[in-house]
């Protein structure tokens, strides 16, 4: 994914996407460097991202990823409440303009 390719250049670090073994959590973004962890996501829907997608990211995140960067990627943005809730998680919000 394009976004994927200009984070990742504007992070200075490579990312793949990211699968526990077992199959059951995934990420569409994840990089390390040394003790460095980023992880994230990508939404490229003609709506923006509201809280409970949020809250349903850092719950899966936290549980493996204690201490990563946490970045959300969304075509259209973040509503007011997604925004509020990011910024009280430390989560990282993107979209296209920003990459």
């Amino acid at each position: 994914m394009r976004s994927g390719r200009k984070l990742s250049k504007l992070l200075n670090m490579k990312l793949s996407s990211y699968t526990t073994p077992d199959g059951q959590i995934e990420f569409d973004i994840y990089g390390k460097i040394g003790n460095r962890e980023v992880v994230g996501e990508i939404k490229w829907r003609n709506r923006q991202v509201d809280v409970k997608l949020l809250q349903k990211f850092v719950e899966k995140a936290k549980v493996l990823f204690d201490d990563a960067e946490l970045y959300y990627v969304s075509k259209e943005g973040f509503t007011s409440e997604a925004k509020e809730y990011a910024t009280s998680k430390n989560v990282r919000m993107l979209q296209e303009e920003d990459l």
